[in-house]
């Protein structure tokens, strides 16, 4: 189990859209795997694996030396270039 507190408005947004709600920012993602089978959910309430990894995605970038997890994302190389440009 995972407790998030978040004022993202894009995390909350994707949350509403489906139907959960998050009291004050709060997000507990619990996730029970079985022999048969695993239960995946978002403030209580259930949420597919993929659903899953789309609010994570907003929540939490893994970081390691020499490596950045959202580099090898193809959708964000358009938004990392465009705030280098900014640098530049």
């Amino acid at each position: 189990e995972l407790s998030f507190q978040t004022t993202d408005p894009r995390v909350l947004s994707v949350l509403d859209k489906q139907g959960i709600e998050s009291e004050d920012g709060q997000i507990v993602i619990s996730r029970k795997i079985t022999m048969d089978n695993s239960t995946t959910r978002i403030n209580g309430e259930s949420v597919t694996l993929a659903f899953l990894r789309s609010v994570t995605d907003l929540l939490v970038d893994v970081h390691g030396q020499h490596e950045h997890q959202s580099l090898l994302y193809k959708k964000n190389h358009l938004t990392i270039f465009s705030m280098l440009q900014h640098l530049l």
